[in-house]
């Protein structure tokens, strides 16, 4: 089945609680929680919603609506806490942390697909390990780069859509402008967490809006990507038949509608903000204090 993500009971995950670079995220919801806004030029951290997923379709859209900064902006699937999650980021322009402390920290611009997997938590080390493009030791590893090292356009609208089955170790990542593909990361195989949650996530970008974001769960995978799989992989899954029309998207949306300049419309829907006291009954593993 496919469902709308709503948004509108998440959890503010910061990821540098003590340091004073920078303010925390600010998230505001709109679109009944289909449609995510963040305000604040900040430190890292993310929105997180409250349903875990095994096998899973996300896809979603994402706008930087200024021309002001040249940093992070992305999402992260599979969190079970707030030191073990995968994040898709990605850098605008070559970027060294103002901050050297604990290491010099360097951003390349592009997509990042990383797996943290950290043994200090959020705070100082992780802070500069997500900034890092690149492996940090018992923090974050870089799984896969976008090749063409392309930063991210200010007022255009990219879709993404994700295919995370965790069964098999499989991620496949694909980020359209308009009807073009600008990125495919190919088959990507890691067996480090086995699903977990939905969520968006920034650093120092302000004025971000993710949109249209939707889910699928699913094990299946589609054929194409069923033919790259090594043999003992296909014996572990099965074709996905289902229609690309049978999928449902918030707001009618597909990939291609929004010009390539033009901010997505929001929903005039009342702001709502609720934190972690809004968790559904879902038992979920808790994040270290």
């Amino acid at each position: 089945m496919v469902y709308a993500t709503d948004f509108r009971a998440y959890q503010t995950v910061v990821l540098d609680p003590e340091g004073d670079s920078q303010i925390d995220p600010h998230w505001v919801i709109y679109n009944q929680g289909a449609e995510i806004v963040q305000t604040m030029n900040s430190d890292p951290g993310l929105a997180v919603g409250f349903h875990a997923f095994g096998g899973v379709d996300f896809e979603g859209t994402f706008f930087v609506d200024t021309e002001i900064d040249d940093d992070y902006v992305g999402f992260v699937f599979s969190y079970q806490d707030n030191s073990n999650f995968y994040t898709v980021m990605w850098k605008k322009k070559t970027q060294t942390y103002w901050q050297a402390t604990p290491f010099r920290a360097v951003a390349e611009p592009g997509i990042q697909l990383k797996l943290v997997t950290s043994a200090t938590g959020p705070g100082q080390m992780m802070r500069n390990a997500l900034w890092h493009t690149g492996d940090t030791a018992n923090q974050v590893r870089l799984l896969w780069r976008d090749p063409k090292n392309a930063g991210w356009k200010e007022k255009v609208a990219y879709r993404w859509l994700l295919l995370h089955r965790p069964k098999i170790g499989l991620i496949r990542l694909r980020i359209f402008e308009g009807e073009n593909m600008v990125a495919d990361s190919g088959n990507i195989y890691d067996s480090k967490l086995k699903g977990g949650r939905l969520g968006v996530f920034c650093f120092s970008q302000e004025a971000i809006i993710w949109s249209d974001l939707v889910y699928r769960c699913n094990e299946a995978v589609p054929s194409a990507i069923y033919q790259d799989l090594p043999r003992q992989l296909q014996s572990m899954t099965e074709i996905d038949t289902t229609r690309q029309s049978d999928i449902i998207q918030v707001g009618r949306r597909r990939v291609g509608d929004f010009p390539a300049s033009t901010r997505p419309q929001m929903v005039a829907d009342q702001p709502q903000e609720q934190m972690v006291g809004d968790q559904p009954e879902n038992e979920l593993v808790e994040d270290q204090p």
